[in-house]
């Protein structure tokens, strides 16, 4: 009877360690009780699966992690995996940023720093574009000395278009001044202008009037007001020219 028992036990045993043995072969996960043991065999069995299912690799990997966070090969490991963008389903540039960290504050004297800080750099550039660069102080001092050369030519043609703009409205000024103004709209009943008493005229002998020139008043104006031409004017003021004269200036006009 004890033999039998023995017997019966003796199989149980096999069998329990033949389905273990099965599980472990198909990579079916097993049970973790959170100990340095299960992490180990979950990290055996992540690298057995590296090149051929990196996404259940890659869970192995975690799986591990969980039970023991100490474990810096498997955030090596991860951090390369999640940093590849050719792997779709397993690109993750956070999650490889943070276990590529965690890696190397786990080794820090690890011969492999130069290409971990080099793939988190991708890492960086990847999450954030082009807002997180490498800090080169060269490139900042050239860019530098750009944006002053470009502010030094900009307000070179700032001041340039202000002297523009001040010779226009000169220019502008002028032409409004020397501008030939309408003939006054007669008012019915009224006078006619030349029967109108002027301040600014008075009558001289040798058949002339002396008019005096008022603000805004011009040759033309003036010549079409006492019903004579520019010409007649200019005739009877040497050295007048129409096109120039000023306030309180004596003009002497024919008397037709």
């Amino acid at each position: 009877m004890v033999k039998r028992g023995g017997s019966a036990d003796s199989r149980r045993r096999w069998l329990v360690f033949l389905a273990a043995a099965c599980v472990w072969l198909t990579g079916c996960p097993l049970p973790s009780d959170g100990s340095p043991q299960d992490a180990n065999l979950l990290y055996r069995r992540a690298m057995n699966l590296w090149t051929t299912d990196p996404e259940g690799a890659a869970d192995l990997f975690e799986k591990a992690l969980q039970s023991d966070p100490a474990i810096a090969e498997a955030h090596k490991y991860l951090g390369v995996l999640y940093s590849q963008p050719e792997r779709k389903n397993t690109y993750n540039p956070i999650r490889a940023l943070y276990h590529l960290h965690e890696y190397l504050a786990l080794k820090p004297a690890t011969a492999r720093q130069e290409t971990i800080r080099s793939l988190m750099r991708e890492c960086k550039r990847a999450i954030c574009g082009d807002l997180i660069r490498e800090t080169d102080p060269a490139g900042l001092a050239s860019q530098l000395n750009n944006a002053k050369d470009q502010l030094i030519r900009l307000r070179k043609e700032n001041a340039r278009l202000e002297k523009e703009v001040e010779r226009l409205r000169s220019e502008l000024k002028a032409r409004s001044a020397t501008r030939v103004g309408g003939p006054s709209p007669a008012v019915r009943g009224s006078p006619s202008p030349a029967s109108r008493p002027n301040p600014s005229l008075r009558t001289t002998q040798g058949g002339y009037r002396i008019h005096v020139v008022k603000r805004g008043e011009w040759v033309s104006r003036i010549a079409r007001r006492y019903g004579v031409s520019i010409q007649d004017i200019v005739r009877a003021n040497p050295g007048l020219d129409p096109n120039r004269v000023r306030e309180g200036q004596e003009l002497r006009i024919p008397v037709r």
